[in-house]
């Protein structure tokens, strides 16, 4: 048996996969393998921010409630035309009077500011209905309401770094700049097994004396989903046989990166699992680490660099194991860096009597001063998924911490990397 700390370590020691050229459009929830930097301005040139009337500032410097200025509009520009240039363009260099234009439409030349419409009063109309005539009541200054070339990107300029996980927002900047592909690390693919000749996946069939519903493989296979960093494929139940265990594994090889079942890697004398591996060729880097829940899960590395997870058959067992060594697993094949805990002050005393890194569940509030305080939940036996339901948290109480008071600062995880429901965090 391992401690926690070394088995972590072994995790994050793997080495990251392969990388491949991707559709922006198909890049959502990939890591980028290397750095984009933007080779256009956006903007790409002089734009308005607001639709209304261009004007030279200098014509409006000194408008007023008592000093109305009226100026005729000389052209329009709707977003979309192409900016004015050629004779058109000379004509607007010097500008006499104001040009009609829409949001995001090019300024022309010789304008460097845009009054809103809502600010702008129209006298007269042409036989289009466009305004002809228009009077203001007040200075502008220079750059009011103009979009500069640049503003947002510059040529140069880093949109995405190495590591980052791809999410919307990275979408949308990398498609203002017009990037077609980008280079991002493989998604693991996992192959999810359950394991028993108890278990019954079919939740239509009535159980026989003995049997039970299958909940891990569900559970799994919805958090992997849920977690954005995996293809998953749920593979069915694994017999209590070795050799239907070893066929199963090696026809699972050629199209998996990961392999995880739940269940039978105790020391019952069915948990015929590492030798099995043993078998297939693996080498099985540990199995039982100093953690409760979760105490027998087994990790191993088969041939080809692939990479298996035997968690324990009870249900919190199997998901403190999947959240804190199959996710950074998942997360260090796509070079994505290691979680950083919250930290809350507990509400009431922990007292721990064993010498293992305790994992519970939790629920995390904040108050109005932006105080986060987690609450230890009743039943943290591994057997009760009740309690996570009212769980938003894991809070992680290390081998040596033996009683800690309510105040004390403790780690504090997500159920799911990088996500807290806020709607049960307030008080």
């Amino acid at each position: 048996m391992i401690s926690f700390k070394d088995a972590q370590r072994i995790i994050f020691e793997q080495k990251q996969l392969p990388s491949l050229k991707m559709p922006i459009r198909d890049c959502l929830g990939y890591v980028a393998s290397k750095d984009v930097f933007s080779e256009v301005f956006i903007p790409s040139f002089v734009n308005s921010a607001v639709d209304g009337f261009a004007v030279s500032s200098t014509k409006l410097l000194n408008a007023s409630s008592t000093n109305i200025i009226e100026l005729k509009v000389v052209g329009r520009t709707m977003a979309g035309d192409a900016c004015a240039e050629g004779e058109e363009f000379s004509k607007t260099y010097n500008p006499i009077g104001v040009w009609e234009i829409m949001t995001g439409a090019c300024v022309p030349r010789g304008y460097d500011a845009v009054v809103p419409v809502e600010k702008v009063e129209i006298l007269n109309s042409d036989d289009n209905q466009h305004p002809s005539v228009v009077s203001f009541r007040a200075p502008i200054n220079g750059q009011a309401n103009i979009r500069l070339p640049g503003e947002d990107y510059k040529s140069g300029s880093l949109i995405i770094s190495k590591g980052s996980k791809l999410n919307s927002a990275s979408i949308l900047a990398l498609s203002a700049i017009g990037q077609k592909m980008i280079n991002v690390v493989a998604k693991p693919k996992v192959t999810l097994f359950s394991s028993g000749n108890e278990v019954v996946t079919d939740c239509f069939t009535d159980l026989c004396s003995g049997q039970i519903r299958d909940a891990n493989g569900p559970y799994l296979l919805s958090a992997l989903n849920e977690s954005g960093l995996a293809k998953t494929k749920f593979a069915g139940v694994l017999a209590d046989d070795a050799d239907h265990f070893k066929v199963s594994i090696f026809n699972a090889l050629d199209k998996t990166d990961v392999l995880i079942s739940s269940g039978g890697v105790s020391a019952g004398r069915h948990d015929f699992i590492p030798g099995a591996l043993r078998e297939l060729g693996a080498e099985v880097i540990f199995h039982k680490v100093a953690i409760r829940p979760g105490k027998p899960i087994l990790y191993a590395r088969l041939p080809n660099d692939k990479h298996y997870f035997g968690l324990p058959g009870n249900p919190i067992s199997a998901a403190v194991g999947f959240r804190f060594f199959v996710l950074p697993l998942l997360r260090n094949l796509q070079g994505l860096p290691s979680e950083a805990p919250l930290k809350a002050q507990l509400k009431n005393q922990v007292i721990k009597n064993h010498d293992y890194h305790f994992f519970a569940k939790s629920n995390l509030s904040v108050t109005d001063d932006a105080e986060l305080f987690v609450d230890i939940l009743e039943g943290q036996e591994s057997f009760k998924t009740h309690p996570l339901l009212n769980s938003n948290c894991w809070a992680v109480f290390k081998k040596d911490d033996y009683v800690r008071d309510a105040g004390d600062i403790v780690d504090v995880y997500s159920l799911t990397p990088g996500c807290i429901n806020l709607s049960k965090v307030r008080e």
